[in-house]
């Protein structure tokens, strides 16, 4: 492979409780009384798809109210971004440190192509280089696309700034969401962790942690 395109969320860091979190805070931030259908719903799209949720479920009008709702996206995203500075060193997820750096000392570039925004994503990125993991060549965030996974807009963006035919990528995802965008711009995908349908996953196929997909990589 010529390059690896990493997914992020679930992926590198288990960021699930940092969300889970950032979800309380929305709850309080609208005062609806947190109910445990509220961890989930809205969760397979952006950010300000869970807010909408939230607001509905709130009884308020998304559409009479969008300046509250902007406001309020913004709001969720920069409270997200603060616990994932404070919980995120403690949730990189395994193998994932040795991964990156081997891929840098091999000279093979690296991209994190995440549905999350901007802001989050760059948070991310600046998480894993303050514990001294390499930079990647590129970060592309839901910002970047006009659609969201499992489109495969964001990873052949990624392929074309990077210079590499989609072929030649390897896609590290955990969710069949994510997958899907991957197989759709012609790269390989590496399903890791538990997470997907269980239905059959072309080759190179299911990965139990990082330190499995590295011995696809750099097997002999």
């Amino acid at each position: 492979m010529d390059a690896v395109l990493f997914d992020f969320d679930g992926t590198l860091v288990d960021s699930a409780p940092v969300w889970l979190a950032a979800r309380q805070w929305l709850a309080r931030r609208i005062q609806i009384p947190w109910a445990d259908e509220l961890a989930t719903v809205g969760m397979c799209g952006s950010q300000r798809d869970a807010v909408e949720a939230f607001v509905a479920a709130s009884g308020r009008s998304v559409a009479d109210e969008q300046p509250w709702v902007d406001r309020l996206t913004r709001e969720y995203v920069v409270a997200a971004c603060e616990l994932l500075r404070e919980h995120g060193p403690r949730l990189v997820l395994p193998g994932v440190r040795e991964l990156l750096v081997e891929l840098s000392e091999r000279g093979v570039p690296t991209a994190l192509v995440s549905a999350s925004t901007r802001a989050f994503v760059e948070t991310g990125a600046a998480v894993l280089a303050d514990l001294g993991l390499p930079p990647f060549e590129l970060v592309l965030a839901s910002d970047d696309v006009t659609v969201a996974k499992p489109d495969p807009e964001c990873y052949l963006r990624a392929a074309a700034a990077l210079a590499v035919e989609p072929g030649r990528c390897l896609v590290v995802e955990d969710s069949w969401h994510g997958a899907r965008a991957g197989w759709a711009a012609g790269c390989s995908v590496a399903l890791v962790g538990p997470h997907g349908t269980g239905a059959p996953v072309p080759p190179p196929g299911r990965f139990s942690d990082m330190h499995a997909v590295a011995g696809l990589l750099f097997a002999a």
